[in-house]
C-alpha cells in the first residue's frame, strides 16, 4: 500500500464542471472590451493576484483596473463573480461518492483552490464543500497555486504539509491543470492531472493500492 494519508484536491472540474463552456471571468471581460487576453491581463493582472490571495476587496481590483486602463469600468466586470453557481454547475457524483468511500477508508480529503471569495462564499451556502474534511482557499490563507505556478515556488503545498504535520510522500494532489501538478511534484507531492471523472477515481485507486 501507498504512504498517502491526505488527499488535496481542485474544486472546479475535479469536483464539479461548469454546464457552459469555460467562460471565465477573463473571457467575458475580454469579450465586454474586445481585447486580447494578453492586453487585460496587463492591467488586471496585479490586483487579481492580490484579490486572490485576499489582499485587497473586489471593487479595489476594478477600480484599479479601470484606472489602469484610463478607461470607464465596464458592467461586464461587476458580473463575472456572482452569477449563481448552480444556474451554470454541477457536481460530479462519481468523485463526491468515491471521496465518501475514500472517508471510511480514514483518507483526509482537502480542498485546495484559488477560488474567488464570491464564488467560495456561493459554494459554502450550497454546500459543496462539505464532502471534505477541510477547505484551504487562497484568499484565507494568503497563498495561490496561480503564484507557485507563475513563479515556479512551492509555498502553497509547503504550507499544507506544514500545515497537517505530513511528508510529501504521505500526500497526492488532484488538479485539472497540468501547471499546477508540476508545482506540487516539485515540493515533492505525487499528483493527477484530472481529465475527467472516471480517469481521476481510476488513477487515484491505483496510487493509493501501489507498493
Amino acid at each position: 500500500m501507498s504512504q498517502i494519508k491526505y488527499i488535496f484536491r481542485d474544486f472546479w472540474w475535479t469536483v464539479a464542471k461548469l454546464d457552459i463552456p469555460r467562460d471565465g471571468y477573463m473571457t467575458q471581460i475580454m469579450r465586454a472590451y474586445k481585447m486580447s487576453k494578453d492586453d487585460v491581463w496587463q492591467y488586471l493582472s496585479l490586483p487579481m493576484s492580490k484579490f486572490r490571495r485576499g489582499e485587497i476587496a473586489e471593487d479595489v481590483v476594478w477600480k484599479t483596473f479601470a484606472e489602469n486602463m484610463g478607461k470607464p469600468l465596464h458592467a461586464a466586470c461587476l458580473r463575472v463573480f456572482h452569477k449563481p453557481l448552480e444556474d451554470y454547475s454541477r457536481r460530479y457524483k462519481t468523485i463526491t461518492t468515491f471521496i465518501q468511500k475514500l472517508h471510511k477508508l480514514w483518507y483526509y480529503n482537502v480542498i485546495l483552490s484559488d477560488e474567488f471569495e464570491p464564488q467560495s462564499k456561493k459554494a459554502r451556502k450550497l454546500w459543496w464543500y462539505n464532502w471534505f474534511d477541510e477547505v484551504l482557499l487562497s484568499h484565507e490563507i494568503g497563498l495561490s497555486k496561480h503564484d507557485d505556478k507563475v513563479n515556479a515556488s512551492t509555498k502553497i503545498f509547503e504550507y499544507a504539509l506544514k500545515k497537517y504535520k505530513i511528508k510529501p510522500e504521505e500526500a497526492l494532489f488532484i488538479d485539472d491543470m497540468a501547471a499546477n501538478c508540476l508545482a506540487a511534484q516539485r515540493a515533492g507531492i505525487q499528483s493527477i492531472i484530472a481529465k475527467g471523472p472516471r480517469q481521476t477515481v481510476k488513477e487515484v485507486k491505483k496510487i493509493l493500492h501501489s507498493k
